[in-house]
């Protein structure tokens, strides 16, 4: 998972930057930035402006889940989040535990960098071609294919750390441990 993940991620951000540098001279200047539910543009920007937003959009948003990611182990036990808790991190298993958060997370920051970078393009075709209406069916299916991976992602984590059955640990001799 982790190693899928970075690739995705890698690849969006090699195709962001294609992005900016093939579109740095077709958008036209201001850009349509925002468009409603229907796909009409309803905000603009200058293409500057427009092409520093995708990078540092697409850096931030999955630069921001991989930080998370590979700072798991400093984060304190009581800020994070998941089934069993108590179990899973137990000092036995909390390594572990935190790699494996982190490989799913580290997935869904690159599914994260390669929607994004469909958006994006989507977006810039749109302007080059007259800012028409955004293709708001391509944008709504891709944007459904995303959501279902990421819940098909959390399904996965929660099955994950479910309470193994032939676990012999008393949960609460676990529970003064943490």
């Amino acid at each position: 998972m982790r190693r899928v993940g970075l690739g995705l991620f890698f690849i969006a951000f090699v195709a962001t930057i294609a992005q900016v540098l093939w579109f740095s001279t077709k958008l036209p200047d201001p850009v349509a930035s925002h468009f409603g539910p229907n796909g009409q543009p309803d905000a603009w920007m200058s293409r500057t402006s427009f092409l520093t937003m995708l990078v540092l959009l697409q850096v931030g948003m999955a630069g921001f889940m991989l930080a998370i990611a590979y700072g798991m182990k400093w984060i304190p036990t009581s800020l994070l989040n998941m089934p069993n808790k108590e179990y899973w991190l137990h000092p036995d298993r909390r390594d572990e535990s935190l790699r494996k958060n982190g490989s799913m997370l580290i997935l869904i920051a690159g599914l994260t960098g390669v929607f994004l970078t469909v958006v994006d393009q989507l977006i810039c075709q749109n302007n080059v071609g007259g800012n028409g209406p955004l293709p708001t069916g391509i944008l709504y299916l891709m944007l459904g294919c995303y959501l279902l991976v990421v819940v098909g992602i959390s399904v996965y984590a929660l099955w994950s750390f479910r309470m193994p059955q032939h676990h012999d640990t008393d949960i609460a001799s676990v529970r003064n441990d943490v």
